[in-house]
């Protein structure tokens, strides 16, 4: 949103990442659903990268849950936007990273690296280092 702000008061135009890669030509299954292709873990490959995404402690797949009901009916909200976020075990965390020490050192470059791209504010990754710091515990 700073860039577009920054844009629309004559600034120069934000910057640009990769899409999101697609499966097949077309980028759709049968029914026409797009589908996404994912690494290993199951994260997408392209899009704008993140250290939450590039050092991920849980798989966000942007696909909403399928047959969620809430007390009030048919699962909604800004919530559902959101799709399924699938924590990682410590002993995954742990083969991905090898220790904490290295996944906090690994998060602090993927984040210094989207503030160099224009992806994250400053402020911001300050505030997601500390986040990645709480995140030790995960490891244990």
């Amino acid at each position: 949103v700073s860039h577009l702000v920054s844009w629309a008061n004559g600034g120069s135009t934000p910057p640009e990442g990769d899409p999101i890669e697609v499966a097949d030509d077309e980028g759709a299954d049968d029914e026409g659903t797009v589908v996404i292709v994912r690494d290993e873990i199951g994260m997408a490959i392209g899009g704008v990268r993140n250290p939450l995404v590039d050092v991920p402690v849980a798989v966000v797949t942007g696909e909403p849950y399928e047959n969620v009901e809430s007390s009030g009916g048919q699962f909604s909200g800004v919530c559902f936007l959101f799709g399924q976020t699938i924590p990682l075990d410590a002993e995954t965390l742990t083969e991905m990273y090898g220790s904490a020490d290295e996944y906090v050192a690994e998060f602090e470059v993927s984040a210094d690296e989207a503030v160099e791209a224009g992806f994250l504010l400053p402020a911001d990754a300050a505030d997601l280092k500390e986040e990645a710091e709480t995140n030790r515990a995960l490891f244990s």
